[in-house]
């Protein structure tokens, strides 16, 4: 649990990696979450602070249900969200990257509302206030998502019962 974000971290490999290198996992776990998880990935619920995430793939299924999370959710087939933020954690900087990575896996909203604003995407469910890393000759580009795609496919679909994303 994240007390600054106001809800937890989850990922089917690892729900929070600062200064850590991800490579070749592959799930196909199918979660169903809510409660206080206001922040989760196919692989990792988040990362940043000098971390990558390569060579990884999801092709099972999240599934959000009703959720407590008092700050705004994101969810992403590999990743939730790249931390630290400047909004909490402005002295802690650091590049993250995910390269040659795939989500196949199904993202599903079971909620009876939308109370927040909530993310949800293929590769990274968000960036917020992230903190400026200058590029180097070795490190042109900081954040950086490369090499990656998304195939979770189907209509887009908002309702108070049930969101479908991709």
């Amino acid at each position: 649990f994240d007390n600054a974000l106001r809800g937890g971290r989850f990922g089917s490999v690892c729900g929070m990696a600062h200064n850590t290198g991800i490579d070749a996992c592959t799930s196909a776990a199918n979660i169903k979450f809510g409660g206080d998880y206001g922040i989760a990935g196919g692989i990792v619920g988040s990362f940043g602070l000098n971390s990558t995430v390569s060579n990884c793939s999801f092709t099972g299924s999240m599934t959000l249900c009703d959720n407590k999370a008092s700050e705004t959710c994101m969810y992403g087939g590999i990743a939730g969200i790249i931390s630290p933020s400047t909004k909490w954690a402005a002295d802690y900087v650091g590049y993250a990257h995910v390269s040659n990575c795939y989500n196949s896996g199904n993202l599903f909203f079971e909620v009876t509302s939308l109370s927040k604003n909530t993310h949800w995407a293929g590769i990274l469910g968000g960036a917020p206030w992230i903190p400026y890393v200058a590029p180097t000759e070795s490190m042109p580009y900081p954040y950086l998502i490369e090499n990656s795609y998304n195939l979770s496919a189907g209509p887009d679909r908002i309702s108070t019962k049930s969101v479908y994303a991709g």
